[in-house]
């Protein structure tokens, strides 16, 4: 699946079954000096939000009374809201100490596609001992664009331990150098918090729209008094 399908996918998914509070500092686009300081003070924030609301798990998938997601989910947005500013701030984050925010600051990268933040990526995905750090550098180093075989892509796409982490790899190098489309960041910077959280048990969920990986789109609304509806999503860790 790529980049872009997830993106989407994780965004309308959030918008049935979650719900969070206002959604924090957000900075402009810097362009350089105090504006520059602001941005960086407001990820150090974000992250520790991060690290205050998101407990790790060694499931293959959250408890379903888990509520770190939504902290996900808007720490994510506020670090891509702030922009370029959060750059430097998430690539000191791909060395932490916690491999859960080395995650996240992989994750948060691939959304900004910054290529000041190549070099920390290629650090992660050659030894981070986090399998879903290096997964997430490789769809970081992706969606930056201009990205070519190298000796480090081939060792990994062939020699890592790690399947999936094998599989992103080979999903970064099919994006034929193509970059990150700003309308995925555009999408996560305006979604709303507010829809999540607004499925209900024994009522029925709230109408969305999903667009495949070949970008197809299907609204519930097609399916209702039709047919069951499945959504499955492979990420359930993060």
């Amino acid at each position: 699946m790529s980049v872009a399908a997830r993106v989407l996918g994780c965004c309308v998914a959030l918008s049935v079954v979650g719900r969070l509070g206002p959604a924090g500092p957000v900075v402009a686009q810097p362009m350089g000096g105090e504006p520059v300081r602001e941005a960086a003070r407001s990820a150090e924030e974000w992250i520790a939000r991060f690290r205050a609301g998101w407990e790790a798990t060694q499931e293959h998938m959250r408890p379903l009374d888990d509520r770190g997601w939504k902290t996900r989910m808007r720490v994510l947005q506020g670090l891509v809201r702030l922009g370029p500013g959060a750059v430097p701030v998430l690539v000191a984050a791909l060395d932490d100490n916690d491999p859960e925010v080395r995650v996240l600051a992989a994750q948060a990268l691939a959304y900004l596609a910054d290529p000041r933040a190549d070099a920390g990526l290629e650090r992660t995905l050659a030894g981070d001992e986090a399998p879903a750090a290096r997964l997430y550098a490789a769809d970081a180093l992706g969606a930056i664009g201009g990205l070519e075989p190298s000796p480090l892509l081939e060792r990994v796409e062939s020699e890592d331990a790690n399947r999936d982490v094998r599989a992103h790899v080979r999903f970064a190098l099919e994006r034929d150098g193509k970059p990150l489309d700003e309308a995925i960041r555009d999408r996560l910077r305006s979604f709303d918090l507010e829809r999540m959280d607004s499925a209900r048990v024994g009522e029925a969920a709230p109408d969305f729209t999903l667009t495949d990986a070949l970008g197809n789109t299907y609204r519930l609304s097609d399916f209702r008094g039709e047919r069951a509806v499945v959504l499955v999503f492979i990420y359930g860790d993060t």
